[in-house]
């Protein structure tokens, strides 16, 4: 979820929380959400990425 305005969520810089993620997956052997982790982390980490998701969330929502 992204929020456009941001949220108070005492994050640790003290700035308004934008991305919110919910991770479903099954309680497993494997642990599947370790890997969803994983690879969110590293695009995550790509500052170009999340610029320009942000840029295309607002895009598409203002169309609605």
């Amino acid at each position: 979820m992204i929020i456009k305005d941001g949220v108070d969520f005492e994050s640790l810089d003290d700035e308004p929380v934008k991305v919110l993620f919910l991770i479903a997956a099954p309680d497993t052997k494997d642990n599947v959400h370790l890997d969803v982790l994983s690879k969110l982390s590293v695009l995550l980490m790509d500052e170009e990425f999340t610029e320009q998701e942000m840029k295309d969330w607002l895009k598409n929502s203002l169309k609605s």
